[in-house]
C-alpha cells in the first residue's frame, strides 16, 4: 500500500541584526536628548551600516571606529563593530566589543538587547532570555524587544504560551505590528487554537498584502480546518504574487487533490518539478496523482524518477512494487523493490503489507500470510487484517479468514475496503 508523508514546517526567516533595528529605534525616540556629537556619531554609524549592506566591511569598520572615537561614552559604535565582526565570523572580537559596550553603558537598553541577540546567535538561549527580560524591564513597551523575545520563545525555547504572551503585549502597544500578528498566528497554531491563528494571519495579509509566505501559511491552516475552498482561494492569491513559490504550488496541488481537482494538482506538481528538477518529493506526489487518474505508466515513470534522484527513497520502491501487483508485471523486480523498501524503512508495517501482496501476486501465499501476521502484530489496522483475511481464504483457512475479516470490520467499519471485506465475509 502507498505511503507518502507531507512534512511541512512553518518557518519565519527572522535575521539576526544587532544594530540596524536598534539605530532606527533610537533615532526615533524623543526621550533621548543627543548633542551634536552624538548625532554625528549616529550618522557615521548609519553610513557604516550602508557600507556593510554593500559588503564593504573595511570602510564600515573605519566609520564605526571614527564614530567611537568621537563619542567614547556612546555604546552604539561599539555595538556596530560587534555586529560587523559577527558578520565576518570573528566571534571572539565581536564579544570583546560587546563587553566594552557593557562597560561603557551597562544599563543601556541597546546594550542589553545586543547582548541578548548575540547570545541567541551563539545558541545560548537562556542567557539571551535573561538579557531580553532585563531590556523589557527597562523599556516595557518596546515592540521590537517584545517581538524579539516572543520569537526566542517561539522558535528556540519552544514555549508557545510565553511566546503568545509577549506577542500579545507587543500587539497591545502596536496593533498594526506585522511581526506581533505573525507571531500570534504561529503561537496560536502551535497551541491548536486555529481560528485565532487564522484571524491573525488574515490581519498580516491586510497589513502586508504582498507577502506570499503568509498566504501559504493561511491557506494551510484553512485546509487543516477543512475550509478547502477558502484555502484554495487564498493559495491562488498567493500564487498571483509569486507564481514560482514552491510551497504555495505544492499546497495548492494538495488542496486541489483533496477537492478531486486531480488534473489541476498534476499541473502544479509538474511545475514544481521544473523549478526543482533534482528534488524527489514532487515526483512521489505526481506518481500518486497519476495513479488516482488511472495512468499507471506515468505513475511508474514518476516513481522511477524518484529512485534515480534518491536511491534511498523507500516510498518510491514500495509504490513501484505495489504497481506491479496491480499490473501483474515485473514481479521479480517488485519483490526486490518491496524488500528494499522494508529494509530502508526499518520494517515499516505499511511497506511490509506491500511485500506480502507481492508474495501473493507471485503465488507464495504462505509467505504472504506470515508477513501479514507480522504486520497485524506490530501495527494492528483494518486494512492489514482485511488483506490477511483474503490470503487466509485463498489458503482455505476459512475459520482464520473469518476471524481476520471480522477483526478488520470491528476495528473500522468505514475503512477503505470495508464494503469488500463485508462481502467477502458474507461469502464464506
Amino acid at each position: 500500500m502507498h505511503k507518502w508523508i507531507c512534512c511541512c514546517v512553518l518557518l519565519l526567516n527572522f535575521s539576526f541584526k544587532i544594530n540596524a533595528a536598534l539605530i532606527e529605534e533610537r533615532s526615533l525616540l524623543p526621550v533621548f536628548e543627543v548633542d551634536s556629537a552624538s548625532q554625528q556619531t549616529i550618522e557615521l554609524v548609519k553610513q557604516g551600516m550602508m557600507k556593510m549592506q554593500g559588503n564593504d566591511l573595511y570602510q564600515a569598520k573605519n566609520l564605526f571606529l571614527e564614530a567611537s572615537s568621537l563619542n567614547p561614552s556612546d555604546p552604539i559604535p561599539l555595538l556596530a563593530l560587534a555586529n560587523l565582526h559577527i558578520q565576518s565570523k570573528q566571534i571572539s572580537t565581536a564579544s570583546q566589543y560587546l563587553n566594552k559596550a557593557v562597560l561603557v553603558s551597562p544599563n543601556s537598553v541597546e546594550v542589553l538587547v545586543s547582548m541578548a541577540r548575540f547570545y541567541e546567535s551563539q545558541e545560548k538561549y537562556h542567557q539571551a532570555e535573561k538579557y531580553y527580560l532585563a531590556a523589557i524591564a527597562s523599556k516595557p513597551n518596546s515592540v521590537v524587544i517584545l517581538n524579539d523575545l516572543g520569537m526566542l520563545y517561539l522558535q528556540q525555547l519552544k514555549n508557545s504560551h510565553l511566546a503568545k504572551d509577549k506577542f500579545m503585549q507587543a500587539f497591545q502597544v502596536a496593533p498594526d505590528s506585522v511581526i506581533a500578528h505573525y507571531g500570534l498566528a504561529l503561537s496560536y497554531a502551535n497551541l491548536n487554537q486555529l481560528e485565532k491563528a487564522i484571524q491573525h494571519f488574515e490581519r498580516v495579509i491586510e497589513l502586508r498584502p504582498d507577502d506570499a509566505t503568509t498566504y501559504q501559511s493561511l491557506g494551510r491552516l484553512l485546509a487543516k480546518t477543512n475550509q478547502l475552498k477558502k484555502s484554495l482561494e487564498i493559495l491562488n492569491q498567493g500564487i498571483q504574487i509569486n507564481a514560482d513559490f514552491v510551497p504555495l504550488l505544492m499546497d495548492r496541488a494538495d488542496v486541489n487533490s483533496a477537492l478531486k481537482n486531480t488534473q489541476e494538482a498534476v499541473t502544479d506538481y509538474k511545475k514544481v518539478t521544473q523549478i526543482l528538477p533534482s528534488s524527489p518529493f514532487p515526483y512521489i506526489r505526481l506518481g500518486a496523482l497519476y495513479e488516482s487518474l488511472g495512468n499507471l505508466a506515468a505513475a511508474e515513470q514518476a516513481y522511477r524518477r524518484v529512485i534515480s534522484l534518491d536511491p534511498e527513497q523507500a516510498a518510491a520502491y514500495n509504490n513501484l512494487a505495489w504497481l506491479s501487483t496491480i499490473t501483474g508485471s515485473n514481479l521479480d523486480e517488485a519483490l526486490i523493490f518491496a524488500n528494499k523498501a522494508v529494509h530502508l524503512s526499518n520494517n515499516e508495517p505499511v511497506f511490509m503489507d506491500t511485500l506480502a501482496w507481492v508474495y501473493r501476486a507471485k503465488g507464495d501465499l504462505l509467505r504472504a500470510q506470515l508477513t501479514l501476521q507480522k504486520v497485524v502484530k506490530s501495527q494492528p489496522n483494518a486494512n492489514a487484517y482485511y488483506h490477511l483475511g483474503i490470503v487466509q481464504k485463498e489458503r482455505n483457512l476459512v475459520t482464520e479468514a473469518k476471524i481476520s475479516l471480522q477483526k478488520a470490520l470491528s476495528m473500522n467499519r468505514n475503512f477503505e475496503h470495508a464494503e469488500a471485506a463485508q462481502q467477502l465475509l458474507d461469502s464464506i
